[in-house]
């Protein structure tokens, strides 16, 4: 798992234009103690979002 998110882009990086949206879109995900946690965190979120939306839906999130 812990090889698996760090072959990933990291979540966190986000375009110039958007930052302060996207802080406060990751502040809920935000563990201080940990990058791990918050990615769990995150990944929890992304997988109730594929259950409850459809497949254009969730992409067009992505």
């Amino acid at each position: 798992m812990i090889a698996a998110a760090l072959s990933v882009q990291d979540p966190r990086d986000r375009p110039l234009e958007k930052q302060q949206q996207a802080d406060e879109a990751h502040a809920r995900h935000r563990h201080e103690q940990s990058d791990f946690s918050s990615y769990l965190s995150l990944w929890s979120e992304v997988g109730q979002q594929r259950r409850h939306l459809s497949k254009h839906k969730f992409h067009t999130l992505v």
